[in-house]
């Protein structure tokens, strides 16, 4: 039965944490989801407004080229070249962005490409300076080309991917927007689970947690064994009667006759076992009022409250023709007999130990005989 609760235990366990992790995992998809579409965007974005400015300098840088070559003016030439070799830094930057964003392959090629459009168009300057106009045409028109292949397979196909994730990421917004919400629900419901798991579970362990306190509560003035009062329970309802009792009464110490017997030949289980019915044919025989308690082993004390000397006989006699039927424990029979020493107060102690003492020594003289019962004839003054 522990195993199985145990295992109860552990599965809800499970469960309510199951719960707890699937809940975290909803919110943690949900904050993901638009954590990754916020930074394609941006990334879809920012690639497509570096193409554009890749391309605008480019135009730009052709048109300076092709202004350098038609002047005859060195003033202007050289604020040509300045502004020449400014463009090429800006798209020196843009062409390293760019690369970034392209495999390993294709990186190398594109920047390879790029040099040879920059080689080509530094030769068409270099003509110009020279006053060659027809060559620096030339060569500038081999450096649009150049351009316009570098454009063509590397920058225009970056371009149309990035903004095709850009366009999909457009029109896929209500759907995102959807799946958002149904993961806030599915979030709420689980969390409304994991409460009520929560709550349920807090509900049984404070209830296993006052059932164990009464448990160990019971256990501190009962006999684990037998469920009676054990030895401090019993002494403290003496000590009670003593105080608060005008009348005799009387203290019986018992034990099993070849007790021993039955533990070393059956074992301590079954040995248990005929404890437990031992106690309970003494109930059965004595009154609601009076108290039974396990001193420890096969050894058992009652307390006869309020009683006459000749009713603590009767009592005596009803407890030893009890056990003349056997106990019948898995199959077995076992003929029990006990013994009885009886301390009457105040006759024989005015205390628990000195009634304790007085009945364990008539509990001697009976077993010396067997099956019987020995009142002490001891008198306190």
């Amino acid at each position: 039965m522990k195993q199985i609760k145990s295992k109860i235990n552990v599965t809800f366990s499970i469960l309510f944490f199951l719960i707890l992790l699937i809940s975290s995992f909803e919110v943690y998809n949900i904050f993901q989801t638009y954590e990754n579409n916020r930074n394609l965007q941006s990334k879809s974005v920012k690639i497509v407004n570096t193409v554009y400015q890749l391309e605008t300098l480019t135009f730009k840088l052709n048109f300076l080229g092709h202004k350098h070559i038609l002047t005859n003016n060195y003033n202007e030439m050289d604020y040509f070249n300045k502004e020449i070799e400014s463009t090429h830094l800006a798209l020196d930057n843009l062409i390293n962005d760019i690369s970034l964003n392209l495999e390993k392959g294709e990186r190398d090629a594109f920047i390879e490409k790029w040099k040879s459009y920059w080689i080509i168009f530094n030769r068409a300057m270099q003509l110009s300076r020279e006053n060659n106009d027809i060559e620096s045409q030339n060569w500038l028109m081999r450096a649009n080309s150049e351009f316009e292949d570098l454009n063509l397979h590397y920058l225009q196909p970056l371009e149309d991917d990035y903004y095709n994730s850009f366009s999909k990421i457009l029109n896929n917004q209500n759907r995102n927007f959807e799946r958002l919400i149904l993961d806030g629900i599915i979030m709420l419901i689980l969390s409304v689970l994991s409460f009520i798991f929560a709550f349920f579970y807090l509900q049984k362990v404070i209830k296993e947690s006052l059932a164990l306190k009464k448990r160990l509560e019971f256990l501190a003035y009962h006999d684990e064994l037998t469920g009676i009062a054990n030895r401090r329970m019993f002494q403290q309802q003496v000590i009670n009667e003593i105080e608060g009792s005008d009348g005799k009464f009387a203290l019986m110490y018992m034990d099993m006759d070849k007790f021993k017997y039955i533990n070393d030949n059956f074992g301590h289980d079954i040995g248990d076992m005929v404890l437990i019915a031992f106690s309970k044919r003494i109930e059965r025989c004595i009154r609601n009022t009076d108290v039974i308690g396990r001193q420890g082993g096969d050894e058992f004390t009652v307390l006869l409250k309020d009683i006459s000397e000749e009713k603590v006989v009767d009592i005596a006699n009803r407890i030893l023709h009890a056990f003349k039927k056997p106990i019948s424990i898995g199959g077995q029979y076992f003929h029990i007999t006990t013994s009885i020493g009886i301390a009457i107060y105040p006759t024989n102690g005015k205390d628990y130990l000195t009634l304790l003492k007085h009945s364990d020594d008539a509990l001697y003289e009976a077993k010396k005989k067997r099956n019987t019962f020995v009142i002490s004839n001891l008198t306190i003054r």
